[in-house]
């Protein structure tokens, strides 16, 4: 048994280890889950509490709101999102508050895995 990534790898596993490899996958999914929306949640307290509210960082758009409202199921455009400034694919860190950015979910979807220009 190895990690890989994010993902636990196991060489020709035993059928009845299979259910079990599948669970602690979940565990390491859901775990990880839970440690970013936490650090989200520092960035955006962080944020409101130095801008004086949640602005985005790349249009400058002031009514920023945390959470999607309840009942709806596409992103709301104002939803505030924590961006990577230089992407996690191209190498930058995820849980660096100094390579993160407020921004709303238009702009935060627009970058995707854009370098910034």
């Amino acid at each position: 048994m190895r990690m890989r990534g994010q993902m636990v790898t196991v060489e020709e596993p035993h059928m009845a280890s299979m259910a079990a490899l599948v669970l602690l996958n979940r565990f390491y999914h859901k775990a990880e889950l839970a440690q970013w929306f936490d650090f989200r949640d520092e960035v955006l307290d962080e944020c409101e509490t130095v801008m004086g509210g949640l602005v985005c960082t790349y249009c400058g758009r002031d009514d920023l709101v945390r959470e999607q409202p309840e009942g709806t199921f596409r992103q709301p455009a104002n939803l505030a999102t924590v961006d990577h400034v230089v992407p996690v694919s191209k190498g930058g860190e995820r849980y660096d508050k100094g390579n993160c950015a407020v921004a709303c979910y238009r702009c935060n979807q627009k970058k995707a895995d854009k370098m910034p220009e």
